[in-house]
């Protein structure tokens, strides 16, 4: 995760092109490692991610509870989520956030 200044942004792919997991070498991971800025996942954080979850799942579509907590975190912090997961823009439909979707 990468702040850049104006307008936040919250990096899933990291500056590598993919996720830690995603990582070429082990330099490249330490490196993914240094460059992540820590976000505490508050009280507020959990109760929010519970609330995003709370309409779709009235409506019959359960959303992963980690995917909950990022999309809150982006909310929270008033991040543009980067991301490759179809998921985040059904969050969308509850709550409106920035995203930047990568999916064919």
């Amino acid at each position: 995760m990468k702040r850049s200044f104006g307008r936040a942004r919250l990096h899933l792919l990291g500056d590598e092109g993919g996720a830690l997991v995603g990582a070429r070498d082990e330099e490249a991971f330490e490196q993914l490692c240094r460059d992540l800025e820590e976000i505490p996942i508050t009280k507020e954080v959990w109760l929010g991610a519970a609330r995003l979850g709370y309409t779709p799942r009235r409506n019959g579509i359960t959303l992963p509870l980690p995917d909950l907590l990022i999309a809150q975190v982006a909310i929270a912090e008033k991040l543009e989520l980067w991301h490759a997961d179809e998921h985040f823009e059904e969050i969308k439909r509850v709550v409106p956030f920035e995203t930047k979707a990568f999916m064919k």
